[in-house]
């Protein structure tokens, strides 16, 4: 027998380094550990276990495979979990009417009909014809097994399965279907849309009633309540803007409204609300030793600007009521028609803009 040098060199499956054959094992279990990204899953995977990693990727197109209980397609790698939860499933069993699990069934049948009156007659469930004890056995297991067309998702499925077939068809066609969210309106599968409710119910909103900030989930409940409490109890009026305000919440309004600015009429200076009564007292004082009122346009002016205001606030003043005066004359002579405003209307008369300064001649003639 030829013996093999323990000192050839060999190379390793995973590196392809060449390595004394003595070590080789030790080598390859430490170079077999060592990992590799997958560049579908992104998964790190030891380079031992990257050959066969395919086959059960997460990001490997999902093939439908019939369950072995029910027929149901399902995705292969939510086979195993669907099978297991299928097969616990109980039926009675037609023989000796016990409960007996799906996956047990086949073992049950071998010692289940100890004992039974095989002349006595008995109806198969799936067909509804009548056969002996002796020979309902096989007639069942036949005719369990002939496949109908299922309506949901148009495979064909045994008879013994079809019941709960069409719960399970039925339950994975509405975990396609999307639903809209009670809070915000966006579609969701039913899968997704009780995580995303119970999210979204916590997002609060103010109640257009209160002002205060409820959660969504709440809203109804909290409107409900709060109409309730704003019928037996007053409103009362905020004094800076009118609005009106429980009295809860009317301390907390004024607090802020009145930190509101508005331009006083006398110094044109912006004051809070909540000052502006203090400052009109001050300020009116204050002006009244710098300030005067015109008896004629009633502006508030400065003393040492007064004399000239005034001047020319009445010789203005004079002059719109001499324009004012040569109205009505002249709507008199239109309308009544009468002789001797006419002949006034022929003189000329010199009239002032009430808008400028600079007089301007304007002759006004009526011809009779």
């Amino acid at each position: 027998m030829q013996e093999i040098c323990v000192k050839k060199l060999v190379p390793c499956e995973y590196c392809e380094l060449e390595v004394p054959l003595d070590i080789l094992s030790e080598h390859s279990a430490a170079c077999g550990s060592r990992t590799e990204q997958c560049s579908k899953c992104n998964k790190h995977v030891m380079l031992k276990d990257l050959e066969k990693h395919p086959r059960y990727c997460s990001r490997k197109e999902p093939e439908a495979v019939p369950c072995e209980h029910c027929g149901l397609q399902t995705d292969w790698n939510e086979l195993m979990e669907h099978a297991a939860i299928c097969g616990t499933r109980t039926e009675r069993c037609f023989l000796c009417t016990e409960l007996v699990m799906v996956k047990d069934r086949d073992t049950h049948f071998v010692t289940c009909g100890k004992g039974l009156n095989f002349n006595e007659s008995i109806s198969c469930d799936y067909c509804g014809g009548s056969f002996n004890n002796s020979s309902i056995g096989k007639h069942i297991e036949l005719c369990r097994s002939r496949a109908e067309k299922c309506n949901e998702c148009n495979n064909y499925i045994e008879r013994k399965d079809m019941e709960f077939h069409l719960m399970m068809c039925k339950q994975k066609r509405l975990s396609r279907l999307e639903f809209p969210c009670q809070y915000c309106g966006e579609l969701y599968s039913s899968v997704f849309l009780r995580d995303h409710s119970d999210k979204c119910g916590t997002r609060t909103q103010k109640c257009e009633k209160c002002d205060k900030y409820i959660a969504l989930k709440n809203m109804e409940t909290h409107s409900n309540v709060c109409e309730e409490k704003r019928q037996f109890r007053p409103e009362f009026p905020c004094r800076y803007c009118g609005e009106s305000y429980l009295s809860d919440f009317l301390e907390d309004h004024v607090d802020k409204c009145g930190t509101r600015t508005r331009k006083c009429e006398k110094c044109d200076k912006y004051i809070a609300l909540k000052n502006m009564e203090t400052h009109s007292n001050v300020c009116r004082e204050s002006m009244s030793k710098t300030h005067g009122d015109c008896p004629i346009c009633h502006q508030s002016i400065p003393w040492m600007e007064m004399n000239i205001h005034c001047a020319y606030c009445t010789q203005v003043n004079s002059e719109i009521q001499e324009y004012e005066h040569q109205n009505k004359i002249n709507e008199l002579a239109l309308r009544k028609g009468n002789t001797k405003v006419k002949r006034h209307l022929l003189v000329s008369l010199d009239l002032v803009s009430p808008a400028s300064s600079e007089s301007s001649s304007i002759k006004v003639t009526v011809k009779l």
